[in-house]
């Protein structure tokens, strides 16, 4: 069912190709609720079959491509990161340099596939802070919603007593 949810608002978003990146962290939510109600390989599993199909189903391949090689893996990456490593300064490092290997591959993958683009330096060096911005406003509003699902809407919904 949460596969099912996600593709369906990867789907949605793709038709508005605007809010591309927006479905994808929004999808990635679903994945996170996965990684704190039921840990271990459940998540993967979530992830891998939302990929596929967003892969296949979804019209605008980039929403599904978004969702694939960032926002819907890094929840589980988010989770193991922060169990292992106990330094923050370590952690952000680790994160940054995660971001930095997605926009290095979507910059490739966007010469290779994206014909008459000319970046410039001064338009690289823009796109790659904004990138950072957005990565790290990602993560910290992630972090927001998990830690209020967790403390305050996870009580209320008791939606532990669903999912026996």
């Amino acid at each position: 069912m949460l596969s099912a949810l996600s593709v369906t608002v990867l789907y949605i978003g793709s038709m508005l190709d605007f809010l591309d990146l927006t479905v994808a962290c929004f999808a990635s939510c679903i994945c996170a609720f996965a990684v704190i109600e039921f840990g271990g390989g459940a998540p993967w599993l979530i992830y891998l079959v939302t990929s596929v199909l967003s892969a296949i189903i979804v019209p605008y391949k980039i929403t599904a491509a978004e969702y694939i090689l960032f926002a819907g893996i890094y929840p589980i990456l988010k989770y193991m990161m922060e169990r292992r490593i106990k330094s923050n300064v370590l952690l952000w490092v680790v994160k940054l340099v995660y971001a930095a290997a997605v926009l290095i591959f979507f910059y490739f993958a966007s010469k290779l596939f994206v014909t008459g683009e000319v970046y410039t330096p001064l338009m690289l060096a823009i796109t790659a802070v904004l990138g950072f911005a957005a990565f790290v406003l990602f993560d910290i509003a992630l972090t927001r919603l998990i830690t209020y699902y967790f403390y305050k809407l996870r009580k209320r919904l008791r939606v532990e007593k669903y999912l026996k």
